[in-house]
């Protein structure tokens, strides 16, 4: 009798970077801070700038209609990059940053 035959993929695999065709890349975000007020953002936005990071504040309205300012780092960062901002983030003593999906 014969050996059976191993399965084959319907597609050969993709080479790491490319993105497989039909499937949306998944970017990320760093949140340093949420705050109430445009101040308390506008403080940690201005000392991670002077610890050489690019952060951005975006206002955010939440169901009731507050507005939170949250202080953020990277629009479309890979996952790999975005933990490694956030460890510098960790290191430089800017808090505990979230890695958020980018919507």
């Amino acid at each position: 009798t014969s050996q059976p035959k191993p399965l084959q993929p319907s597609e050969p695999p993709h080479p790491s970077g490319e993105p497989t065709p039909g499937v949306e890349k998944t970017f990320y975000t760093i949140q340093a801070g949420s705050f109430r007020q445009r101040d308390g953002a506008q403080n940690l936005m201005n000392i991670l700038k002077e610890k050489g990071f690019t952060p951005f504040i975006t206002p955010i309205k939440l169901s009731d209609n507050e507005i939170w300012y949250r202080v953020r780092i990277g629009e479309s960062l890979s996952r790999q990059e975005a933990e490694k901002i956030a460890q510098k983030i960790i290191n430089a003593g800017g808090g505990n940053p979230l890695i958020l999906t980018v919507k």
